[in-house]
C-alpha cells in the first residue's frame, strides 16, 4: 500500500460525501450546489454548495476536499460577505492553526469550521462483500472478452498526484480481478470506470494519442436528472438519502423521449447511475450511436460526449458510487421477452 495524503480528498467524491453529511447534522433537507443570485444567467452565478434554513435564517455551506489555509479561508469568508450570509459553515479535512484562529475572530459572516473525514470502510466493505452477485450477466460475458479497460477513480490521491489508474499491464476477465485489483489499490474507489466498447489492447485506452481498433460492444447513454430541472431548482438532499429526490423522474421521462425519437431500439440495460440519473446501454450495431447523437442535436437532454466518443468511459454496472454509498444497479429485473425500458420507466 502507497502512503497518501490523509488531508487530500477527490474532489466530487468529498463534496458529496460533505453534502450529506452536512445534511445529516442539520436534520433537516439541504439545498445543493446552488447559484446563488437573482440575475443574470445561472451557469456564471457564485455557485453555494449548500443552504438550509436555519432558526429562520439561511446558512451557507463551503465544502473544500482538502486542508484550508489563512489565505484560502480568507477568501470564502470574502465570498459569503459578498453574498449577503450571516452564518457560514466551512466543511474540510482539516484547518491549519493560521486559519482557524482567521476564521474564529470572524464575524461577518460568523464561520462554524468542521473538521470532516469520510470513512472508507463502507466502500471496502461493499468490495469484500458479494458486490459481484449485482453486476448483471451481460456484464459478466462482455467482461470474459478480456477486451474491456477498467480503470479506478480514487478517492484520494497516489503518491504521485493521480486520482485516475487504470492496470496497463492487466487484462480484466471476471469481476473476481476487479476484486483483487481494489486490494491493492493506495485508497478505496470512488468510482470504478469501464469502457462498453472491446478493444484489441484494452490498455491502449488510457495512452493519449494511440490508435485503437475498436471491437464493437455497446453504446452508453447518461442522462442526469438534474440538467432538467436545474432551471428551476438546485439538487436537494434529505438526511440519510443518496441522492436528489428530483433526479431520477426526470431522468427517466428524458428517457422515454429519447427512446420514442430513436424509434425504439432493444435496448440491453437500463441502470441506476447512483448519482443523478440514468445509465442506459444499446448493442452497438454501427448505426445506434449515430441516431442517439442525432437525438441529442435535436435536443435530447443526455450528456452526448459518453455517447459519441468510442473511448468513453462510464461506470462499471455493479459497482459502487462511492460518493453517495450507491450501487450502480440495473433499475428492475424484466419479465422474460420483456423489454428493460418498458419495466424499468
Amino acid at each position: 500500500m502507497v502512503s497518501v495524503s490523509a488531508s487530500v480528498f477527490e474532489p466530487r467524491f468529498y463534496e458529496r460525501r460533505a453534502q450529506r453529511q452536512l445534511a445529516a447534522l442539520a436534520g433537516i433537507p439541504v439545498w445543493i450546489n446552488v447559484p446563488w443570485g437573482l440575475t443574470g444567467n445561472p451557469a456564471s452565478r457564485p455557485e453555494v454548495d449548500a443552504i438550509w434554513v436555519r432558526s429562520g435564517r439561511a446558512v451557507a455551506a463551503e465544502v473544500k476536499a482538502h486542508q484550508v489555509d489563512a489565505a484560502e479561508a480568507g477568501e470564502i469568508t470574502e465570498k459569503y460577505r459578498h453574498l449577503g450570509f450571516r452564518e457560514l459553515m466551512i466543511m474540510a479535512p482539516g484547518f491549519t492553526p493560521s486559519a482557524s484562529r482567521s476564521l474564529a475572530l470572524t464575524r461577518y459572516p460568523a464561520v462554524e469550521q468542521v473538521p470532516f473525514s469520510p470513512d472508507p470502510s463502507e466502500i471496502a466493505g461493499f468490495y469484500q462483500g458479494g458486490w459481484q452477485e449485482g453486476v448483471p450477466a451481460w456484464v459478466h460475458d462482455a467482461l470474459a472478452t478480456g477486451l474491456h479497460h477498467v480503470r479506478f477513480v480514487l478517492t484520494q490521491p497516489t503518491a504521485k498526484g493521480r486520482f485516475v489508474i487504470g492496470l496497463p499491464r492487466t487484462r480484466i476477465y471476471h469481476a473476481g480481478t476487479i476484486t483483487r485489483a481494489i486490494g491493492t489499490l493506495p485508497s478505496p474507489p470512488a468510482r470504478v470506470l469501464w469502457t462498453p466498447q472491446r478493444f484489441t489492447i484494452p490498455r491502449d485506452a488510457i495512452a493519449r494519442g494511440s490508435r485503437l481498433t475498436a471491437l464493437g460492444g455497446y453504446v452508453a447513454v447518461d442522462i442526469d436528472g438534474d440538467r432538467m430541472h436545474r432551471a428551476d431548482h438546485a439538487c436537494q438532499l434529505k438526511p440519510g438519502a443518496g441522492g436528489c429526490p428530483h433526479c431520477l423522474p426526470r431522468a427517466e421521462r428524458e428517457l422515454r423521449r429519447l427512446d420514442a425519437q430513436i424509434a425504439h431500439p432493444p435496448w440491453t440495460d437500463v441502470l441506476l447511475s447512483g448519482g443523478r440519473g440514468i445509465h442506459a446501454y444499446l448493442p452497438d450495431d454501427g448505426e445506434v450511436r449515430g441516431l442517439v447523437v442525432a437525438a441529442a442535436e435535436a435536443g435530447a437532454r443526455i450528456d452526448v460526449s459518453v455517447t459519441a466518443s468510442l473511448r468513453t468511459t462510464i461506470a462499471l454496472p455493479g459497482t459502487l458510487h462511492a460518493a453517495n454509498g450507491q450501487p450502480v444497479a440495473s433499475r428492475v429485473r424484466p419479465a422474460p421477452g420483456e423489454r428493460p425500458l418498458a419495466a424499468a420507466c
